[in-house]
């Protein structure tokens, strides 16, 4: 894999050598050194994928238009209390099935007594 850091590795090791450091210890610690260096050190390339994933101040300004000012909010707000306000209660519905209810009942006591009447009229 080449190495995406510009460090010479070869330098490296010529002044390691010269300070007395034995070749195999010298190329050793040029190469734990550039894997840190690769590890922990930014490039090019990483600065260039994350300006990519940045919003750019145009983006921003096309969020802002998009969003919701505050009288819009105001206005949703009113729309919904609007709404809020025409829907029917707990107590409503309750009264609303007990008429139902009692409609339903007064139905059958009607056809019952209908259905008696009927009755009646044909055994006359």
């Amino acid at each position: 894999m080449e190495s995406m850091i510009a460090f010479d590795t070869h330098a490296y090791v010529k002044k390691l050598r010269s300070a007395g450091v034995s070749e195999e210890q010298a190329e050793v610690q040029a190469q734990a050194m550039l894997e840190l260096m690769e590890s922990r050190v930014a490039t090019k390339e990483d600065f260039r994928l994350l300006r990519e994933q940045m919003a750019t101040k145009e983006d921003l300004r096309e969020l802002e238009a998009r969003m919701a000012s505050k009288g819009d909010l105001r206005e949703i707000g009113s729309r919904i209390d609007s709404i809020e306000s025409r829907m029917a209660s707990k107590e409503d519905l309750k009264a609303f099935v007990t008429r139902a209810e009692m409609y339903r009942a007064l139905l059958i006591q009607t056809g019952a007594i209908l259905a008696s009447m009927f009755a009646m009229l044909q055994l006359m």
